[in-house]
């Protein structure tokens, strides 16, 4: 397995939108675990990275990605119908 890091930028508003998806979306759910084994993920953490006040620049989500084709764990998560 390969661990890949990514950071997205949020936009303003969206921090809130994200923490309550991840409350929504328990990581033990069976939906969940179903679309992590499609998209090839063995481990995925997320953490929130708060820019300096007063900079202009955006809140970044930090996510580390462990999968074996990362190609395909994209490809899942930009096309995939899983609910």
């Amino acid at each position: 397995m390969i661990n890949y890091c990514l950071a997205l930028p949020y936009l303003p508003g969206e921090i809130e939108l994200a923490k309550n998806f991840a409350e929504e979306n328990d990581s033990h759910s069976k939906e969940y675990n179903e679309f992590h084994q499609a998209a090839g993920i063995s481990r995925k953490n997320v953490w929130i990275q708060h820019s300096s006040p007063g900079s202009g620049a955006p809140d970044l989500e930090v996510v580390s990605l462990e999968t074996k084709d990362i190609s395909n764990t994209l490809k899942e998560f930009a096309t995939s119908n899983h609910p």
